[in-house]
Protein backbone atom coordinates (compact mmCIF):
# COMPACT_ATOMS: atom_id res chain seq x y z
CA UNK A 1 0.00 0.00 0.00
CA UNK A 2 1.44 3.41 -0.98
CA UNK A 3 0.27 6.43 1.24
CA UNK A 4 0.63 9.05 -1.83
CA UNK A 5 3.50 10.79 -2.89
CA UNK A 6 6.40 12.64 -1.24
CA UNK A 7 6.66 14.81 -4.69
CA UNK A 8 8.67 17.92 -3.93
CA UNK A 9 6.08 21.27 -4.20
CA UNK A 10 6.97 24.71 -4.12
CA UNK A 11 7.21 25.97 -0.83
CA UNK A 12 5.01 28.44 0.86
CA UNK A 13 2.70 28.55 4.11
CA UNK A 14 0.02 26.17 3.29
CA UNK A 15 2.73 23.43 1.60
CA UNK A 16 5.20 23.90 4.99
CA UNK A 17 2.31 23.07 6.87
CA UNK A 18 1.44 19.84 5.22
CA UNK A 19 5.10 18.72 5.00
CA UNK A 20 5.69 18.23 1.44
CA UNK A 21 9.50 18.07 0.38
CA UNK A 22 10.50 21.73 -1.07
CA UNK A 23 11.59 22.07 -4.79
CA UNK A 24 14.53 23.49 -5.21
CA UNK A 25 15.63 25.88 -8.01
CA UNK A 26 16.10 24.27 -11.54
CA UNK A 27 14.93 20.56 -10.13
CA UNK A 28 12.36 18.74 -12.00
CA UNK A 29 8.75 19.86 -10.94
CA UNK A 30 6.73 17.07 -13.01
CA UNK A 31 6.55 14.49 -11.15
CA UNK A 32 2.93 14.41 -10.05
CA UNK A 33 1.25 11.03 -10.62
CA UNK A 34 -2.31 12.52 -12.06
CA UNK A 35 -0.45 14.24 -14.66
CA UNK A 36 -0.08 17.77 -15.88
CA UNK A 37 0.19 20.83 -18.83
CA UNK A 38 1.65 24.08 -19.32
CA UNK A 39 1.30 26.92 -21.23
CA UNK A 40 2.70 30.03 -21.03
CA UNK A 41 3.47 30.77 -17.63
CA UNK A 42 0.74 28.09 -15.98
CA UNK A 43 1.64 25.12 -15.13
CA UNK A 44 0.02 21.97 -13.75
CA UNK A 45 1.39 18.65 -12.44
CA UNK A 46 -0.88 16.85 -10.20
CA UNK A 47 0.78 15.60 -6.92
CA UNK A 48 -1.76 12.53 -4.93
CA UNK A 49 -0.91 13.32 -1.21
CA UNK A 50 0.00 11.61 1.45
CA UNK A 51 -2.63 11.24 3.87
CA UNK A 52 -1.53 13.37 6.33
CA UNK A 53 -0.69 15.97 4.06
CA UNK A 54 -3.81 15.63 2.64
CA UNK A 55 -5.67 15.78 6.45
CA UNK A 56 -3.60 19.04 7.09
CA UNK A 57 -4.29 20.91 3.53
CA UNK A 58 -8.67 20.08 4.51
CA UNK A 59 -7.60 22.13 7.71
CA UNK A 60 -5.96 24.92 6.14
CA UNK A 61 -8.95 25.17 3.35
CA UNK A 62 -11.67 24.75 5.94
CA UNK A 63 -10.17 27.87 8.31
CA UNK A 64 -9.44 29.77 5.30
CA UNK A 65 -12.97 29.34 3.42
CA UNK A 66 -15.42 29.00 6.24
CA UNK A 67 -16.49 31.37 8.95
CA UNK A 68 -19.10 31.79 11.81
CA UNK A 69 -21.56 33.00 8.80
CA UNK A 70 -21.02 30.21 6.83
CA UNK A 71 -24.87 28.47 6.10
CA UNK A 72 -24.67 25.36 7.81
CA UNK A 73 -25.62 23.20 4.93
CA UNK A 74 -22.31 24.87 2.85
CA UNK A 75 -20.51 24.27 5.94
CA UNK A 76 -21.55 20.42 5.95
CA UNK A 77 -20.58 20.17 2.30
CA UNK A 78 -16.83 22.00 2.05
CA UNK A 79 -16.28 19.51 5.18
CA UNK A 80 -17.02 16.64 4.02
CA UNK A 81 -14.51 17.42 0.90
CA UNK A 82 -10.91 15.84 1.62
CA UNK A 83 -8.23 16.81 -0.86
CA UNK A 84 -6.47 13.95 -1.82
CA UNK A 85 -4.15 15.52 -5.03
CA UNK A 86 -3.01 19.07 -5.87
CA UNK A 87 -0.53 20.55 -8.34
CA UNK A 88 2.85 20.73 -7.06
CA UNK A 89 2.41 25.10 -7.06
CA UNK A 90 -0.64 24.85 -5.02
CA UNK A 91 -0.79 28.68 -3.85
CA UNK A 92 0.35 30.26 -7.34
CA UNK A 93 -2.32 27.30 -9.03
CA UNK A 94 -5.33 26.32 -7.08
CA UNK A 95 -5.93 22.87 -8.62
CA UNK A 96 -7.04 20.47 -6.41
CA UNK A 97 -9.00 17.51 -6.19
CA UNK A 98 -11.31 16.57 -3.76
CA UNK A 99 -13.26 13.06 -2.23
CA UNK A 100 -16.13 13.39 -1.34
CA UNK A 101 -15.74 11.46 2.02
CA UNK A 102 -19.50 10.58 2.39
CA UNK A 103 -20.39 9.84 -1.27
CA UNK A 104 -17.20 8.79 -2.87
CA UNK A 105 -17.64 11.02 -5.50
CA UNK A 106 -14.66 13.05 -7.51
CA UNK A 107 -14.68 16.96 -7.40
CA UNK A 108 -12.82 19.63 -8.70
CA UNK A 109 -12.75 23.34 -8.72
CA UNK A 110 -14.03 25.84 -11.01
CA UNK A 111 -14.11 29.47 -9.69
CA UNK A 112 -15.52 28.87 -6.17
CA UNK A 113 -17.88 25.66 -6.90
CA UNK A 114 -17.44 22.28 -6.51
CA UNK A 115 -18.04 20.45 -10.00
CA UNK A 116 -17.92 16.70 -10.57
CA UNK A 117 -14.71 14.98 -11.90
CA UNK A 118 -16.31 11.98 -12.57
CA UNK A 119 -20.36 11.38 -14.25
CA UNK A 120 -22.71 10.22 -12.00
CA UNK A 121 -23.13 6.29 -11.40
CA UNK A 122 -26.17 4.93 -13.03
CA UNK A 123 -25.90 1.86 -10.45
CA UNK A 124 -23.63 1.26 -7.26
CA UNK A 125 -23.15 4.75 -5.99
CA UNK A 126 -20.11 5.19 -3.94
CA UNK A 127 -17.55 4.06 -6.33
CA UNK A 128 -16.55 7.81 -7.73
CA UNK A 129 -12.92 7.61 -7.00
CA UNK A 130 -12.91 4.49 -8.00
CA UNK A 131 -14.20 4.38 -11.91
CA UNK A 132 -12.10 8.07 -11.51
CA UNK A 133 -8.86 6.02 -11.18
CA UNK A 134 -9.85 3.24 -13.51
CA UNK A 135 -10.67 5.67 -16.03
CA UNK A 136 -7.17 7.32 -15.71
CA UNK A 137 -5.75 3.70 -15.41
CA UNK A 138 -7.23 2.92 -18.92
CA UNK A 139 -5.82 5.82 -20.66
CA UNK A 140 -2.15 5.39 -19.60
CA UNK A 141 -2.50 1.84 -20.29
CA UNK A 142 -4.06 2.93 -23.92
CA UNK A 143 -1.26 5.09 -24.86
CA UNK A 144 -3.72 8.10 -24.69
CA UNK A 145 -1.56 9.55 -21.93
CA UNK A 146 2.46 9.39 -22.49
CA UNK A 147 4.94 10.44 -20.70
CA UNK A 148 6.91 13.54 -21.71
CA UNK A 149 8.60 17.23 -21.14
CA UNK A 150 5.14 18.99 -20.11
CA UNK A 151 7.05 22.68 -20.66
CA UNK A 152 8.76 22.01 -23.68
CA UNK A 153 10.98 24.44 -23.65
CA UNK A 154 12.28 23.05 -20.86
CA UNK A 155 12.35 19.61 -21.39
CA UNK A 156 15.30 18.78 -18.57
CA UNK A 157 12.80 20.03 -16.04
CA UNK A 158 9.63 19.30 -17.12
CA UNK A 159 9.39 15.40 -18.13
CA UNK A 160 5.95 13.97 -16.65
CA UNK A 161 2.83 12.47 -17.67
CA UNK A 162 0.99 14.67 -20.42
CA UNK A 163 -2.51 14.91 -20.39
CA UNK A 164 -2.58 16.60 -23.61
CA UNK A 165 -3.82 13.22 -25.43
CA UNK A 166 -1.57 11.69 -28.01
CA UNK A 167 -3.82 8.87 -29.06
CA UNK A 168 -7.73 8.54 -28.80
CA UNK A 169 -11.02 10.63 -30.18
CA UNK A 170 -9.80 13.78 -28.74
CA UNK A 171 -6.67 13.51 -30.69
CA UNK A 172 -6.51 14.96 -34.35
CA UNK A 173 -3.74 14.26 -36.68
CA UNK A 174 -2.85 15.47 -40.48
CA UNK A 175 -0.47 14.68 -43.12
CA UNK A 176 0.14 17.19 -46.26
CA UNK A 177 3.57 17.35 -48.08
CA UNK A 178 4.81 14.95 -45.70
CA UNK A 179 4.45 17.22 -43.01
CA UNK A 180 2.93 15.95 -40.00
CA UNK A 181 0.87 18.09 -37.50
CA UNK A 182 -1.30 16.93 -34.81
CA UNK A 183 -2.99 18.70 -31.84
CA UNK A 184 -5.28 17.92 -28.72
CA UNK A 185 -6.21 19.91 -25.88
CA UNK A 186 -6.77 19.80 -22.04
CA UNK A 187 -9.68 21.49 -20.45
CA UNK A 188 -8.89 23.56 -17.23
CA UNK A 189 -11.48 24.09 -14.81
CA UNK A 190 -9.02 26.09 -12.65
CA UNK A 191 -7.87 28.45 -15.14
CA UNK A 192 -10.13 31.21 -16.92
CA UNK A 193 -9.00 30.54 -20.22
CA UNK A 194 -10.89 27.23 -20.59
CA UNK A 195 -8.67 25.77 -22.57
CA UNK A 196 -4.64 24.39 -23.47
CA UNK A 197 -4.09 22.87 -27.03
CA UNK A 198 -0.35 21.27 -27.59
CA UNK A 199 0.13 21.47 -31.38
CA UNK A 200 3.43 19.52 -32.99
CA UNK A 201 4.74 18.43 -36.10
CA UNK A 202 7.47 16.49 -37.54
CA UNK A 203 8.69 15.47 -41.22
CA UNK A 204 7.14 11.92 -42.98
CA UNK A 205 8.43 10.26 -45.35
CA UNK A 206 12.13 10.55 -47.66
CA UNK A 207 13.44 13.69 -48.79
CA UNK A 208 12.89 12.28 -51.91
CA UNK A 209 8.87 11.58 -51.54
CA UNK A 210 8.61 15.22 -49.93
CA UNK A 211 10.82 17.11 -52.51
CA UNK A 212 12.55 19.01 -49.76
CA UNK A 213 15.16 17.86 -46.84
CA UNK A 214 13.45 20.60 -44.53
CA UNK A 215 11.00 23.59 -44.08
CA UNK A 216 10.12 26.09 -42.05
CA UNK A 217 7.12 27.10 -40.76
CA UNK A 218 6.05 31.00 -41.38
CA UNK A 219 2.54 31.89 -40.76
CA UNK A 220 -0.87 30.21 -39.60
CA UNK A 221 -4.65 31.01 -40.12
CA UNK A 222 -6.88 29.27 -37.09
CA UNK A 223 -10.76 28.57 -37.71
CA UNK A 224 -12.21 28.73 -34.55
CA UNK A 225 -15.46 27.20 -34.64
CA UNK A 226 -18.27 27.90 -31.36
CA UNK A 227 -21.37 26.21 -31.66
CA UNK A 228 -23.73 28.87 -32.30
CA UNK A 229 -21.61 31.66 -33.17
CA UNK A 230 -19.82 32.83 -36.47
CA UNK A 231 -16.58 31.26 -37.24
CA UNK A 232 -13.63 32.69 -36.56
CA UNK A 233 -10.52 33.26 -38.07
CA UNK A 234 -7.05 34.08 -36.33
CA UNK A 235 -3.66 34.90 -38.97
CA UNK A 236 -0.51 35.45 -37.73
CA UNK A 237 3.34 34.69 -38.24
CA UNK A 238 4.96 31.80 -36.77
CA UNK A 239 2.98 30.16 -33.18
CA UNK A 240 3.83 31.71 -30.07
CA UNK A 241 6.86 33.75 -31.27
CA UNK A 242 8.63 30.28 -32.72
CA UNK A 243 9.43 29.64 -36.80
CA UNK A 244 10.46 25.43 -36.49
CA UNK A 245 12.76 24.29 -38.91
CA UNK A 246 11.65 20.95 -39.53
CA UNK A 247 14.51 18.80 -40.58
CA UNK A 248 14.32 14.52 -40.56
CA UNK A 249 14.12 12.99 -37.22
CA UNK A 250 13.42 16.46 -35.37
CA UNK A 251 13.45 19.74 -35.84
CA UNK A 252 16.63 22.59 -35.66
CA UNK A 253 16.73 25.22 -32.91
CA UNK A 254 18.81 28.39 -34.09
CA UNK A 255 18.00 31.88 -34.13
CA UNK A 256 15.72 31.46 -36.97
CA UNK A 257 13.61 29.16 -35.61
CA UNK A 258 13.57 30.68 -31.86
CA UNK A 259 14.35 34.23 -32.80
CA UNK A 260 13.32 35.63 -28.70
CA UNK A 261 15.23 32.79 -26.79
CA UNK A 262 12.62 31.03 -25.58
CA UNK A 263 14.53 28.05 -25.30
CA UNK A 264 15.71 27.66 -21.57
CA UNK A 265 17.70 24.84 -19.08
CA UNK A 266 20.43 24.35 -21.05
CA UNK A 267 19.29 22.82 -24.28
CA UNK A 268 21.62 22.99 -27.01
CA UNK A 269 21.36 24.48 -30.41
CA UNK A 270 21.11 22.53 -33.39
CA UNK A 271 19.23 19.40 -34.10
CA UNK A 272 16.30 18.29 -31.54
CA UNK A 273 15.46 14.89 -31.51
CA UNK A 274 11.14 14.47 -32.05
CA UNK A 275 7.98 17.21 -32.69
CA UNK A 276 8.25 19.92 -32.25
CA UNK A 277 5.94 20.96 -30.47
CA UNK A 278 3.89 23.80 -28.23
CA UNK A 279 1.32 24.91 -26.23
CA UNK A 280 -1.39 27.88 -26.11
CA UNK A 281 -5.06 28.21 -24.80
CA UNK A 282 -7.98 28.98 -26.34
CA UNK A 283 -10.92 31.08 -24.65
CA UNK A 284 -14.43 30.01 -22.95
CA UNK A 285 -17.12 30.61 -24.85
CA UNK A 286 -21.47 30.79 -24.12
CA UNK A 287 -21.93 27.34 -25.38
CA UNK A 288 -18.55 25.55 -24.30
CA UNK A 289 -18.77 23.38 -27.52
CA UNK A 290 -16.76 24.47 -30.16
CA UNK A 291 -13.69 23.25 -32.64
CA UNK A 292 -10.06 24.58 -33.15
CA UNK A 293 -8.28 23.84 -36.57
CA UNK A 294 -6.55 26.03 -39.77
CA UNK A 295 -3.80 25.81 -41.71
CA UNK A 296 -0.03 26.30 -41.27
CA UNK A 297 2.27 27.79 -44.01
CA UNK A 298 5.69 25.36 -44.89
CA UNK A 299 8.87 27.40 -46.69
CA UNK A 300 10.95 24.38 -48.17
CA UNK A 301 14.65 25.22 -46.86
CA UNK A 302 13.78 28.08 -44.74
CA UNK A 303 12.64 31.19 -44.82
CA UNK A 304 15.53 33.51 -45.69
CA UNK A 305 16.85 30.69 -48.05
CA UNK A 306 13.60 28.98 -49.60
CA UNK A 307 13.97 26.22 -51.83
CA UNK A 308 10.63 25.76 -53.27
CA UNK A 309 7.50 27.56 -53.56
CA UNK A 310 5.30 28.12 -49.64
CA UNK A 311 2.35 25.22 -48.94
CA UNK A 312 -0.20 25.13 -46.87
CA UNK A 313 -0.67 22.04 -44.53
CA UNK A 314 -3.57 21.09 -42.58
CA UNK A 315 -4.42 21.40 -38.78
CA UNK A 316 -6.92 19.22 -38.76
CA UNK A 317 -9.56 20.31 -36.26
CA UNK A 318 -9.71 18.98 -32.71
CA UNK A 319 -13.05 19.40 -30.63
CA UNK A 320 -12.95 22.41 -27.52
CA UNK A 321 -15.78 20.83 -24.77
CA UNK A 322 -16.25 20.06 -21.02
CA UNK A 323 -15.22 16.53 -20.85
CA UNK A 324 -16.97 14.32 -18.28
CA UNK A 325 -13.48 13.01 -16.60
CA UNK A 326 -11.31 15.88 -15.11
CA UNK A 327 -7.67 14.67 -14.63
Amino acid sequence: VRNGQKAVMEQNVVTQRMGMPMLRENADWANGLFGGYTAYDFEVSTVLLPLEAARKLAKVLIESRLSESTPPTHRAEFEAMLPFACSFNLGRNRKIHYVDVGTGDVFIHEGMNFVPAAPAAAQDPGDGLLRWMEEYARRLESGIYSVRALRPESPATSRGICLYAAAGPDFSRCVMRGVEVTASCVYMPEHQAGWSYSISMRLVGTAAERGFKSCQLKSRKWAIKVEGEPEEIVRGDGVIGFFPILEDGGWRLNRESDPHGQYVGGTRLGHQAGHFRYQSCSGRSRSMRGTFGGELQMFPGTIQRPEGEPFWVRLEPFRLYVPDFHF
